[in-house]
């Protein structure tokens, strides 16, 4: 079948089991059921079952099913409610937590009352409210009853980090200091958060030293950074250690950008910017989070990079500000690697004119993606927020560029509003794939009636069609039918251009032109259609194609109450089919019409 993603069919096919009742026979063998209603105890029991599965959504269910109310059973509330949380937490399901979280009933136990208020603060710094965050870790500090012991100093700790990630590091460093007054020294993991507030108060010679036999990974790239802002060794030692630090195996994305952001302020000091440029480029293809501000790097880093690189070498060429032209020109071939980008650097964002811009831009795209990590490296110069232009302004060969790249990762949304706007192909590119390529990603970013709006101007277009251009056009209307705009996709089925001869083309046509209006519950045409793609050679026919729209024809007339026309092609396929399991299937299908299967088979 042309229709690659498609569920294969068959007439012995089974249809699929609810995957609520597969999983509960599932939970069943795997060990004693557990009554629902039992009590609560035996119900917590189960629950815990089924989020360690994981089961999570079926959890959450049985949750609003058998937790008990507050008023109820304020001890019981709370035992469910507090294991209701954690699954939140495992599944990512923030919103659903800040919601519960912030309407807890009076009455709660303390211990309920900081657990529930500390995965509230995570969920506001997991959703980028690091304000809400900080303000509710106070709230448990400062309002009775407060934590004690290694609670408390937990939660100080995490009061420290907050404070970091906001950037407030004044504010860091005075609860730092009145911590180790109350606390005194704690060991490898205070270290390591000593050390980010040391670092970021400007006091990198104390980071050195406490992390001076530092092992773990994390903890060497701050003691290497503690390092270079020391002055300990030279700015070109430092670079070849961080960079022989990146190429270690078994490191982590988010540890293997620090060190590169490192490479890359050591090799700025040592006035190495090809070095700066490639440290910085090879950060953003991890695309990563560092986890600390002190390394982050963003596609503004890498401009400045390239522009402060493009000047010097424009003045070792005499090159002129203004002359947009001869940059350009003078990037081509340009030697080292990275020193075209450089140059185009410049025109790109300081250009006169905006051809002379959208021209730099294109060439700068083209040198960039043709490496291996360019893709991510582009994504990072252009769609960051602050780049140097909207998507929509860009110039069509870097939108088509990052929409490959975001269609390559499933970002389809992105692809469509990179790619909105954007009618004619780019240069090089095959007009008829790339309409078909904007009708996709439009059927994938949820714009329906954009996609059929070109799929309907393709197939009136006059022009030869290939079978091959065909399947690519069916893939974007098995798309859309997917999303249920099955109605709309019917024009543009009966309108596709079949060749002379093609016949199985057309029986496929038919066959998903009868699959629409099998979901609009149009039974009768879905028969009829059914029944056309199945015997278009002749009616004769029962190939393996024609039994399968044969069984959907069957299915159609049940649908449609025309019980004897469908037990009559039941016992046609019956009569040919020796495959046990299909002959099971359409036994069955007879017995529910009341025919006898063993009448049917003497037919």
């Amino acid at each position: 079948m042309a229709r690659s993603r498609r569920r294969a069919r068959s007439p012995g096919g089974i249809a699929p089991v609810c995957v609520c009742a597969a999983l509960w026979l599932g939970l069943a063998r795997a060990g004693p059921a557990v009554l629902p209603g039992a009590g609560p105890g035996s119900g917590l029991e189960e629950l815990r079952f089924l989020a360690a599965a994981p089961a999570r959504e079926l959890a959450l269910r049985y949750c609003d099913r058998h937790q008990p109310s507050p008023e109820q059973d304020l001890q019981a509330w709370q035992a469910w409610e507090s294991r209701r949380l954690d699954i939140l937490v495992a599944a990512g399901r923030w919103p659903e937590l800040i919601r519960r979280v912030r309407a807890l009933p009076p009455g709660v136990s303390r211990d309920f009352r900081h657990h529930s208020l500390d995965l509230l603060a995570r969920a506001w710094a997991e959703t980028g409210q690091g304000d809400r965050a900080l303000a509710t870790l106070r709230r448990i500090l400062w309002n009775p009853p407060v934590p004690e012991g290694a609670a408390l100093d937990a939660l100080r700790r995490r009061i420290i980090e907050t404070y970091l990630d906001l950037g407030l590091d004044t504010d860091a460093r005075r609860a730092m200091i009145r911590y180790e007054l109350d606390a005194g020294p704690q060991g490898p993991a205070w270290h390591l958060l000593k050390a980010r507030v040391l670092l970021r108060s400007g006091r990198p010679a104390e980071a050195e030293r406490l992390l001076a036999e530092a092992a773990d990974p994390v903890a060497r790239s701050l003691a290497l950074l503690a390092h270079l802002e020391a002055g300990v060794e030279t700015p070109a030692s430092i670079a070849r250690q961080a960079r022989e630090r990146a190429a270690e195996a078994g490191l982590s994305a988010a540890v293997r950008v620090r060190y590169r952001v490192i490479e890359a302020r050591a090799r700025a000091r040592a006035g190495d910017w090809p070095g700066r440029v490639r440290a910085l480029e090879a950060a953003l293809a991890e695309r990563a989070d560092p986890g600390e501000r002190l390394f982050e790097v963003t596609g503004r880093d890498l401009w400045q990079a390239l522009l402060a690189w493009g000047g010097r070498l424009g003045n070792e060429r005499q090159l002129l500000r203004g002359e947009d032209g001869r940059w350009i020109e003078a990037a081509a071939g340009a030697e080292p690697a990275g020193a075209a980008e450089a140059l185009l650097a410049v025109p790109a964002l300081e250009g006169r004119e905006p051809e002379t811009r959208a021209r730099a831009h294109a060439a700068l795209a083209a040198a960039v993606m043709a490496r291996p990590e360019g893709a991510a490296v582009l994504e990072a110069l252009y769609l960051e927020e602050g780049g140097p232009a909207a998507p929509g302004d860009l110039p069509s060969p870097v939108r088509s560029a990052l929409a490959d790249r975001a269609l390559a990762r499933g970002d389809f949304e992105q692809a469509s509003r990179l790619l909105a706007g954007l009618d004619a192909p780019p240069e090089g590119v095959e007009p008829l794939h790339w309409q078909l390529r904007r009708a996709r990603i439009m059927a994938y970013a949820g714009d329906g009636p954009g996609a059929v709006a070109i799929l309907e101007a393709l197939v009136a277009a006059p022009r030869p069609w290939i079978r091959d251009e065909i399947d690519r056009l069916l893939q974007v209307v098995f798309d859309l039918q997917a999303a249920g705009l099955n109605r709309e996709v019917l024009p543009v089925l009966n309108a596709i251009p079949v060749p002379r001869g093609a016949i199985q083309l057309r029986r496929e046509l038919l066959f998903w032109t009868a699959d629409s209006w099998k979901a609009l519950d149009e039974p009768e045409t879905a028969a009829r259609l059914y029944l056309d793609s199945a015997l278009l050679p002749g009616p004769e026919t029962l190939d393996p194609w024609a039994q399968t729209a044969l069984y959907q024809a069957a299915d159609q007339l049940t649908a449609a109450g025309l019980d004897g026309d469908a037990g009559a092609i039941y016992r046609r396929l019956l009569k040919h089919t020796r495959d046990p399991a299909r002959r099971a299937v359409l036994q069955n299908r007879l017995r529910r019409l009341n025919i006898g299967a063993g009448r049917g088979e003497g037919g």
